[in-house]
């Protein structure tokens, strides 16, 4: 049932020690994340973190040959990381929890094995950390809420991260349309809606709510103009946010 990994690369996470021995457990979930993180990209998957989907946050998300894994990192292991994995649960074909921990209690080890959790314990090991898979998640072989997962994900934000620090999907639509504004100045709300990817479920409530939400300054880089009864998005040469702070050029002057 357990697999470890002790030849994990010490410089594969950029966290470990190069001389000495490791004498101290992850304390933190950003500490954590870096060593299941590291664990992962050596077992060959594309790890994604800080995931947002739907109202919730996976903190990692491993995929390779098509199987999707969901990780949940806490310092402690207990009810409270016990019931963030269960939320996940027919949303991934795997679901593990991930804890610095020495103990599992029989009460915990049957509750996750009657779930189907997994459970995944990372602790120093010489000059490297070992992750060992305590419990294996069971697989499940179909779920229903799709990822969408960017490759900015990888990196934009540490798995654990307590400044809730997260690539969500309304943001990489922003993105997208400030893109399609700097590309083609005047489209409208129509057109810019046709010409991007966006997280809302029908074209006709992306309209509706990019367009308030540009008008409330909450698209950053991006004013819509009433021109001929319609508006027309643009990008800024400034980036102002909601409050009304520089955050730097969107656009080139002329």
């Amino acid at each position: 049932m357990e697999r470890s990994a002790r030849n994990l690369p010490a410089n594969s996470s950029g966290n470990f020690a190069g001389k000495g021995l490791i004498e101290k457990w992850p304390r933190s979930e950003v500490e954590l994340g870096r060593v299941i993180v590291a664990w992962l990209r050596d077992q060959k998957w594309e790890v994604y973190q800080e995931v947002q989907n739907r109202s919730r946050v996976a903190d990692i998300v491993a995929v390779r040959d098509k199987i999707v894994w969901v990780v949940e990192l806490k310092v402690a292991l207990g009810l409270a990381i016990m019931e963030q994995a269960e939320g996940w649960l027919g949303c991934a074909n795997y679901v593990s929890c991930a804890v610095p921990r020495r103990r599992v209690s029989r009460f915990v080890k049957r509750a996750l094995e009657a779930c189907g959790i997994g459970l995944l314990v990372a602790r120093p090991w010489g000059q490297r950390y070992e992750v060992q898979e305590y419990l294996r998640p069971c697989l499940a072989r179909r779920y229903e809420t799709p990822w969408r997962l960017d490759v900015r994900h990888k990196t934009f934000a540490e798995a654990g991260n307590a400044l809730s620090l997260r690539l969500s999907p309304f943001k990489v639509t922003c993105e997208n349309v400030l893109r399609a504004a700097k590309g083609t100045p005047g489209l409208t709300m129509t057109e810019v809606i046709r010409s991007i990817e966006h997280h809302y479920s029908s074209s006709a409530s992306a309209r509706c709510s990019l367009l308030k939400w540009i008008q409330a300054g909450e698209v950053p880089g991006v004013e819509a103009r009433l021109q001929d009864g319609r508006y027309r998005i643009y990008a800024k040469a400034r980036i102002v946010n909601s409050k009304g702070r520089y955050c730097g050029r969107a656009l080139a002057a002329p």
